[in-house]
């Protein structure tokens, strides 16, 4: 018969485990599912809502390549376009802001006379119902000025006093500013309207011209133009999609270290409730390396399996609250965006938080004799280490550094601060726990009892505790 690899041995132990202990599996699972869970959704959601450097750019130029907001008071439309490439196509923007009175309110519109089905400067808005204004009495609003003047298509509005009212004729949304109330008359409409202000002189350049040929006239020497906006200003991007990766790992990795605590008892108990099946390995010819193997690959496959659900739970959270998003955001969002990078982190941190919190319960494991292991008896806890005291360090050393880096505003600094602290405070418990049992004497019997005991078992805290006093009981029961 062929002997079977001690790792593949030691996994299907550990597996026919975890299926023999379900109620504890499930409870590891989904300590480490829930913040995978929450990292998967905010990482869905907000990959998708956020816009990239193009969509923001088309927001702003539509296919256009510049937008010229001021230049020198003396120079015509034409000049200004004769400084760029033969064929450059140009569309002059105007906008008016008014504001009326409707029902006792005051309803705010930016009219801008522009074509939503200009070819070059149409993308920066889509109509969505209706058709474009042919005339000047004619209008095409977004949905929150039909809301906000009670109207419907084929009615009437005015939009400011002593002013012709105006005819809707279809409906249209800003893709990237779908609550800004605009309404859209023809081009050239608001030219001889004196509160009309300039919104931009739109240039397209040819397709045969250096991507670069507007730099020439907006930064030569004559200074003619004062204001302008490029679209080679949103391809550079400001790394948010790296900050989102860094911020939505970190915090995910802070709230495992927290549910690490659950995570570690659980693995306590099991190794406690193992323990006859370490004899038995011992017995067997193991060494006390096949021993944590056999803890570290049941750290690792609840870890994988609750990852993965979790995984799967944020994805479902983010297809429900889909529908939702284009409100939330206040931009046409288009369909999920799943980001790899921050599934693939959220697979990585959740095994890996498992992995951790059956290290230790490993080792200890492994260094039970055979003997003791057989018979059920586990050795007695060891006293809080060099590391708990060292925890305490991190936490001084932790808090001075988030003071500072907050006065100073240092992101980065406030964020390594933080992770001290809290990593601190993680591996200072069982000192702090050793402390309890020096003032006891001051407590109910009860609570004194209860307290000493606690502080005989520093390293394991809380609900690990709690565990271990039950198992420790049917330990005793089999013992005797």
């Amino acid at each position: 018969m062929r002997r079977m690899a001690p790792t593949h041995a030691m996994t299907r132990i550990a597996w026919h485990d975890i299926r023999r202990n379900k109620w504890r599996s499930a409870l590891v699972a989904f300590m480490i599912a829930l913040p995978i869970a929450g990292l998967t959704t905010f990482g869905v959601v907000a990959t998708t809502i956020s816009p990239s450097p193009e969509e923001e750019a088309t927001g702003e130029l539509g296919n256009a390549n510049l937008r010229i907001s001021e230049w020198e008071g003396t120079a015509s439309v034409d000049e200004i376009v004769s400084l760029f490439p033969d064929g450059t196509q140009r569309v002059l923007v105007d906008t008016w802001d008014t504001q009326t009175i409707v029902g006792g309110s005051v309803q705010h519109i930016s009219i801008v006379d522009v074509n939503p089905e200009d070819p070059i400067v149409g993308p920066m808005y889509k109509l969505i119902e209706g058709r474009a204004p042919d005339t000047t009495d004619e209008i095409v609003v977004s949905p929150s000025v039909l809301e906000g003047f009670g109207a419907r298509v084929g009615e009437y509005i005015t939009v400011a006093d002593n002013e012709e009212p105006y005819r809707i004729v279809g409906v249209a949304v800003a893709p990237e500013q779908l609550n800004r109330p605009i309404g859209l008359v023809p081009p050239g409409s608001l030219s001889s309207n004196p509160e009309a202000r300039l919104l931009g002189l739109f240039l397209a350049l040819p397709d045969d011209a250096p991507q670069d040929a507007w730099r020439g006239p907006v930064q030569g020497e004559d200074h003619r133009i004062h204001g302008y906006l490029s679209r080679e200003m949103f391809s550079f991007g400001d790394g948010s999609e790296r900050t989102l990766l860094g911020d939505s790992l970190g915090i995910t990795a802070v709230v495992l270290m927290e549910t690490g605590l659950i995570v570690a008892a659980a693995f306590v108990v099991g190794a406690r409730r193992q323990l006859r099946t370490v004899g038995l390995i011992g017995a067997s010819g193991g060494e006390p390396r096949h021993v944590r193997r056999l803890m570290l690959s049941t750290g690792t496959l609840l870890g994988l399996f609750g990852s993965i659900v979790g995984i799967g739970v944020g994805l479902g959270i983010a297809i429900v609250i889909s529908p939702l998003l284009d409100d939330l955001s206040g931009r046409i969002t288009g369909p999920l965006e799943v980001p790899m990078p921050i599934l693939m982190g959220g697979l990585i941190l959740g095994t890996g938080a498992a992995m951790l919190a059956a290290l230790q319960p490993a080792r200890t494991a492994a260094r039970v004799q055979t003997l003791d292991a057989l018979a059920g008896r586990s050795p007695a806890p060891r006293p809080p280490g060099r590391l708990a005291r060292l925890g305490l360090l991190a936490v001084i050393v932790g808090s001075a550094a988030v003071g500072w880096g907050t006065a100073k505003g240092n992101e980065e600094i406030t964020a390594i601060g933080f992770f001290a602290v809290v990593g601190g405070f993680l591996i200072t418990i069982p000192a702090l726990v050793k402390r309890l049992g020096r003032i006891a004497t001051w407590f109910p019997l009860p609570m004194r009892i209860a307290a000493r005991d606690t502080a005989r078992h520093g390293r394991r805290t809380s609900a690990a505790v709690a565990a271990d006093r039950k198992s420790t009981r049917l330990n005793s029961s089999h013992t005797d």
